[in-house]
């Protein structure tokens, strides 16, 4: 388990935690491809298209086994750590320049013929350590 050095900070409105929608990192990694690939996850979830911004965070841990959970800006105020009912959830990146931290790596995962769980270790790595 990676562990981020980030302060706690509380949430600004209450959250309902049956509405926060979830999946895994490798799953949303090919949603990072584009932006057409992007507006597939904002249909397929349902996300806020109207919000600022929408942000994508860890559940619990920094791991590629944590879940993934989307918030929009106005809920979290862009907070690198904060706490629903006993749970953590961690920054990860606004989904929107998500797209951008992929295509950092679009060349590296051509030629290194990554599977989507390998990207999203990869890209796992550059968040925790150089973002």
């Amino acid at each position: 388990m990676l562990r981020p050095t980030a302060f706690h900070a509380s949430c600004t409105r209450p959250l309902v935690v049956t509405k926060i929608k979830t999946m895994n990192l490798a799953d949303l990694v090919k949603y990072l491809r584009s932006e057409a690939c992007l507006q597939k996850l904002y249909q397929e979830k349902n996300l806020d298209d109207e919000s600022e911004a929408i942000f994508a965070y860890a559940k619990g841990e920094l791991s590629i086994q944590s879940e993934v959970c989307f918030f929009p800006i106005e809920d979290v105020d862009d907070d690198l750590v904060f706490e629903i009912e006993g749970t953590k959830y961690y920054h990860l990146f606004e989904i929107g320049h998500g797209v951008e931290i992929y295509s950092y790596f679009e060349d590296e995962f051509e030629k290194g013929n990554y599977s989507e769980l390998g990207k999203a270790k990869r890209l796992l790595q550059y968040l925790v350590n150089d973002a």
